[in-house]
């Protein structure tokens, strides 16, 4: 009978203890960042051969790198294949570190091109989330390009 009266005690006593460690804390926080759209290209010859993959690759995956100022800083993009490194319609991608507009190609170790990216706010898919990104424009040196982006060189 004691056992039965102490119940709903135990019960209110679990409940409050779990909403006052929850007291303060933004649950969104850690649920969904902002996502930023990722640009796939390839490096090519005059005749549209990959210059990254298959046959007539000349470029490594270490000789290449994006980059961008991230609070004056110029720091690498994440970038991977698409597809199988050997074949040779396989791609690039580069994954933006923030939402910087300006990225540069290096080849080698130098700057060849750059990539100049316009994004677009879209609603987010719940009131936690702040949205998500896309690119309304792309520019290749200066002239506008869709993706994916073919880089001749």
């Amino acid at each position: 009978m004691m056992k039965n009266r102490l119940l709903p005690f135990i019960a209110l006593f679990g409940i409050s203890t779990l909403l006052f460690l929850s007291c303060g804390k933004n649950l969104c926080d850690s649920n969904c960042d902002a996502i930023i759209p990722e640009v796939y290209f390839k490096i090519v010859n005059a005749s549209g051969q990959n210059l990254t993959c298959g046959p007539n690759k000349i470029y490594s995956s270490e000789k290449l790198a994006i980059k961008s100022y991230v609070n004056t800083v110029l720091t690498d993009a994440t970038k991977a294949y698409v597809g199988d490194s050997t074949q040779a319609s396989t791609g690039l991608v580069f994954v933006p570190a923030s939402l910087s507009t300006q990225y540069y190609l290096y080849l080698n170790n130098v700057r060849t091109d750059s990539f100049q990216l316009t994004y677009q706010m879209l609603d987010g898919k719940s009131d936690c989330c702040p949205g998500f990104y896309s690119i309304s424009s792309i520019k290749l040196n200066n002239g506008v390009v869709t993706m994916p982006i073919s880089v001749v060189k």
